[in-house]
């Protein structure tokens, strides 16, 4: 096979001979079995795979392991070990994915008190709030990985056009290599092992590096990986923003940053050194627009749920509400009462509402000023502590004064804290205007009872994720990519995306010899032969189609024998043979498919 290589021979030409050049000093050691076959040495793989070397001698006679032999590659002490660990394929296998991935769960669950306690030091999360917006929404991530594993791995086998007629067409799933994961504080556990979930499930190593601003959370991470996962494959890095320079000055073969723009540009400036692919999860001003139609309680009640949800420090929060003038009145009423009844009249006392961060130099400061600049259009809330990182929830109501709501703090940036303001619109297509003024947010949120509001909010507000009459609970459908566009990212993962997040799709075409029309490509060029191609490049699906009409034609022709035979006495039969028949013959088609999966790529 030749799944595993990625530098080194290009596994098209077989008459390149070896390297011989040696490693640079400061890349690892390679592995002996990484080493390009040599003339006259058995290939690795079984007898089919031999077998089928033999038959077809364009196939990639290639190691399948990666090969380091580039002088230019240059790598940092966290990467030697496990590049070297990368190169004997270990990471190819499903069995070790699922080994990882299963040990990465037991270190989740196993340890969920610990982690809960470290998350309520750090942010002042309650066990609960801990739970189910960390722990058990990672478990869930990898549940899903596990049980899906087989099919993503999958490589895709298809029908060549007409131009490769005679050969086959395979795209296969190949892992990217070393990957740098870099997270934030807000949720300092679940941003930083859910991407690692998707770079397990498609084979990659990786170094995490926790966020420096809670501090306890990332020293119990760092604890804990080593005892899990393969030390040679997963590492953690602690420090702050020296560290993160120092590793983003290395050369990695993915980048995954979460958290601000300002940072965002640095990560991408040093991953354009070495033109390393890049996911950037930022935010942005994520904006609600309650229509006139709305259930303004249901709506009041979702949306004090998430502008609160971790003391308003979640990058997908409403960050601001424009609510229609018919309905702002009673709709800050609804807010109102919905905050004592979530939190109490009280909200200093109960455990169920987070602190700012405490390691955060000046995010507290930020905050309030924030409030202060903003004290007279305070209607509820606005109990500040800062010694306790205390801020209540906090609704600065507008009314239709738009100079004094445009020009808040508070409007200035991304809020990531319990201050929602709220302004009364006119019209929803005001509403969509402001919105479509400023850049692209992460999340963008409408309340509404009528259908033709929905189709015109989805049209014409461009965001990362759209919910409608909800908040927030998009981002937990694994079926669904969550990321930015824009100022508030680039890229995606969760479920399937986070796996596409860190796999390279390899296309591989391999053709016999000698085809039947191989004297058309090649000059002196005759009329015939021009017609010829340019029909073959102007319908280059005509073989597929032309196979889908083979399957087509022979289940055809099982119906039609049975229908002409059914007319004897053994009719039930006929048509059980038929229908026997058109299964088998699926049947028949997918162990050839999967047969020639396994001779070509060896999966």
């Amino acid at each position: 096979g030749f799944k595993g290589s990625r530098r080194g021979q290009n596994p098209l030409v077989t008459s390149q001979p070896p390297p011989t050049s040696q490693p640079h000093p400061t890349s690892p050691p390679r592995d002996p079995r990484s080493l390009a076959w040599s003339e006259g040495e058995t290939p690795r793989g079984g007898w089919t795979q031999r077998c089928f070397a033999c038959l077809i001698p364009a196939f990639p006679r290639m190691s399948p392991f990666m090969q380091l032999s580039s002088p230019q590659l240059s790598y940092g002490s966290e990467q030697v070990a496990m590049r070297t660990r990368f190169e004997t394929g270990c990471t190819l296998e499903a069995r070790w994915r699922r080994s990882q991935l299963k040990a990465l769960r037991r270190m989740i669950t196993e340890n969920q008190a610990a982690l809960c306690a470290a998350l309520g030091q750090d942010l002042g999360k309650s066990q609960w709030e801990a739970e189910l917006t960390e722990t058990t929404q990672l478990v869930g991530e990898i549940n899903e990985a596990l049980g899906r594993l087989g099919e993503w791995m999958r490589p895709d086998l298809s029908v060549p056009s007409v131009s490769n007629f005679g050969g086959v067409c395979c795209v296969s799933p190949e892992p990217l290599g070393a990957v740098l994961i870099i997270a934030p504080w807000n949720y300092p556990l679940n941003l930083l092992l859910g991407p690692l979930v998707g770079a397990i499930a498609a084979g990659n190593v990786v170094v995490m590096k926790p966020s420096e601003y809670a501090p306890a959370t990332a020293d119990a991470i760092a604890g804990l990986v080593p005892k899990y996962l393969d030390q040679d494959c997963f590492s953690v890095v602690i420090g702050g923003a020296g560290e993160s320079k120092r590793l983003l000055a290395q050369r990695w073969d993915k980048v995954f940053y979460t958290g601000g723009i300002g940072v965002g540009r640095a990560v991408m400036r040093s991953a354009a050194e070495h033109l390393t692919p890049v996911t950037l999860e930022l935010g942005g001003k994520s904006p609600c627009i309650v229509d006139a139609s709305a259930d303004v309680s249901n709506a009041a009640r979702r949306v004090v749920w998430g502008a609160f949800l971790n003391s308003g420090q979640t990058c997908v929060r409403p960050d601001y509400v424009l609510c229609h003038a018919d309905v702002y009145d009673v709709f800050v009423t609804k807010l109102v009462q919905e905050i004592a009844r979530q939190y109490g009249k009280d909200p200093h006392a109960t455990p169920d509402l987070g602190r700012v961060v405490r390691s955060h130099p000046g995010h507290m400061g930020s905050l309030d000023v924030m409030v202060r600049a903003s004290s007279r259009f305070v209607v509820h809330g606005g109990d500040i502590r800062p010694s306790e990182n205390y801020i209540s929830p906090t609704v600065l109501g507008y009314a239709s004064d738009r100079e004094a709501f445009e020009a808040s703090p508070a409007m200035q940036r991304e809020i990531f804290g319990p201050i929602l303001p709220v302004f009364a619109v006119q019209s929803l297509d005001e509403a969509i205007a402001m919105v479509r003024a400023r850049e692209f947010p992460l999340a963008a949120y409408l309340f509404t009872a009528s259908w033709d509001s929905r189709r015109k909010f989805a049209s014409q507000v461009e965001a990362g994720g759209v919910a409608v009459n909800d908040v927030i609970l998009h981002v937990t459908e694994h079926d669904m990519s969550f990321g930015g566009r824009g100022m508030s990212g680039m890229g995606g993962y969760h479920g399937k995306s986070g796996f596409d997040c860190f796999t390279h799709y390899r296309s591989t075409l391999i053709k016999l010899p000698f085809t039947f029309y191989e004297f058309m490509r090649y000059p002196p060029f005759s009329p015939l032969k021009k017609f010829i191609m340019r029909l073959a490049l102007r319908f280059p699906s005509l073989v597929k189609h032309s196979a889908l009409g083979t399957r087509l034609a022979v289940r055809g022709g099982f119906l039609l024998a049975a229908i002409w035979w059914s007319r004897t006495q053994h009719f039930a039969l006929i048509w059980l043979s038929a229908v026997a028949s058109m299964v088998a013959y699926d049947v028949v088609a997918k162990v050839f498919r999967a047969l020639t999966l396994w001779l070509l790529v060896g999966r």
